[in-house]
């Protein structure tokens, strides 16, 4: 099981739910410290687990390839991938977005999900596994000064439906989960002056991407999980 943004909230969680169901994690993303301190806690707690450092900002498809690569020589199959990266600076007026922000943006949304999808598919297709991407809620995100978040946020649910029509027969499937805001760097980044219990602890989402990676069939949707969040 790959996950993607191991470090962050969404998949620190995620983490923790997949080993706990019993599967082997492979934790992936920038921050090493981070993903170093949640490796030991999952040893601690008898959890298997394995690191791979990745910058996504800078990766290139040769990173993604590598990746690939070493997932399939290491564990065979890929029974998963999380994509739980994400990239937020702060809200702002498109007028006011540099430029170089949103090359960021998007490469870290939209450009890794589809290159991380080429470079795992035969490892996923071989353990017919599954590809879960972490969705905002466009009625919240796809409006103004959300900028290139936004704009990421539409094309990525368009990857999902597009790649997981494409790999209906042959597998691997391709899932949205739609989250709720949830107390995350990102959600708090976007509104600094809010108290953190505002937002819904993403340990209450992380359930569904177990609970998807047991369904079987579905594929190209997007399942709401924004009812969790009154759990």
């Amino acid at each position: 099981m790959l996950i993607v943004g191991a470090s962050g909230g969404h998949g620190t969680a995620a983490a923790w739910a997949c080993a706990a169901a019993g599967a082997r994690v492979v934790l992936a993303g920038r921050r090493v410290p981070a993903l170093e301190r949640l490796y030991d806690e999952l040893d601690a707690a008898g959890h298997e687990a394995a690191l791979y450092p990745i910058n996504l900002e800078g990766a290139q498809p040769d990173d993604f390839d590598q990746l690939g690569q070493t997932l399939q020589q290491e564990f065979g199959g890929l029974d998963g991938l999380v994509l739980a990266a994400g990239r937020l600076q702060g809200l702002a007026a498109l007028e006011h977005l540099d430029g170089s922000e949103w090359l960021r943006t998007w490469h870290v949304h939209v450009n890794v999900a589809f290159l991380l999808w080429r470079a795992c598919l035969p490892a996923l297709r071989q353990a017919q596994g599954t590809l879960i991407v972490y969705l905002d809620d466009p009625a919240r995100c796809e409006h103004a000064l959300w900028g290139a978040y936004g704009v990421a946020q539409a094309a990525l649910r368009a990857f999902v439906a597009i790649a997981g029509e494409e790999s209906s027969r042959l597998g691997p499937r391709v899932l949205g989960l739609l989250a709720p805001p949830c107390r995350t760097n990102l959600n708090l980044r976007a509104f600094p002056a809010s108290p953190p219990d505002r937002f819904c602890p993403p340990e209450r989402i992380a359930p569904a991407v177990v609970d998807l990676l047991a369904q079987p069939g579905m594929t190209g949707s997007v399942y709401d999980a924004r009812p969790l969040a009154a759990d």
